[in-house]
């Protein structure tokens, strides 16, 4: 039987030692550089992922604040507290807590009672519903209250509704949440917004089970 023989590959050699150095060594740089561009290539593009991230979420942003006036459009005595998302996106409003003198507003009822428990309930114009999903560059109406009739109230009123303070729970499309007192462009983040049971509403409690 015929042996078989094993076959071994040489390096070919050009016969000048410079140049048989040379050429391993540019292999071995050309490696190098190529792991170098694949390492920093990978972090940009990380970096640029982060960017991106960042770049979505300051487009989505909602900024709620407090604004309010004496006049309707008509120019008639009316006054309007509301809330407006300055922001660029939507706001999900999950909690509103009003506050008169540290008084807690829970109701509109407790509002008219603060300003004057002596005066006739009058009639208020109410929008906010929470929670609620407010757009960007919109606002919605917490209480209106027109003059005719209660002359005497309103006039409180309208001295009152410059010191009345808020703490308001939103969040944007990407759950990122806020506590904001609707007066700072830079609320606090906070995990989660939770309904607080001194959340201001239309609606009266519920009356206890027996």
């Amino acid at each position: 039987m015929t042996s078989e023989h094993e076959i071994q590959h040489h390096t070919h050699r050009t016969g000048h030692r410079l140049l048989d150095l040379a050429l391993p060594i540019s292999a071995l740089a050309v490696s190098v550089i190529s792991l170098v561009i694949a390492v920093h290539h990978g972090r940009t593009m990380q970096d640029m992922a982060k960017e991106n991230a960042r770049l979505v979420q300051a487009n989505s942003w909602p900024l709620l604040q407090y604004t309010t006036g004496n006049a309707n459009a008509e120019g008639q005595a009316e006054i309007s507290m509301k809330i407006e998302n300055a922001g660029v996106g939507p706001a999900k409003i999950v909690s509103l807590e009003i506050f008169l003198q540290d008084q807690p507003i829970r109701r509109p009822a407790d509002l008219i009672r603060a300003l004057d428990p002596t005066e006739p309930r009058p009639l208020l114009s109410l929008g906010v519903n929470l929670p609620m999903v407010l757009r960007p560059g919109t606002d919605t109406l917490i209480i209106g209250m027109k003059r005719e009739g209660f002359e005497a109230l309103w006039d409180k009123l309208n001295r009152e509704r410059f010191r009345m303070r808020f703490r308001a729970c939103y969040c944007s499309v990407f759950d990122e949440c806020w506590l904001s007192d609707l007066v700072t462009v830079s609320p606090q983040p906070v995990d989660q917004c939770t309904k607080s049971p001194d959340s201001f509403s239309y609606l009266d409690p519920a009356p206890a089970k027996q």
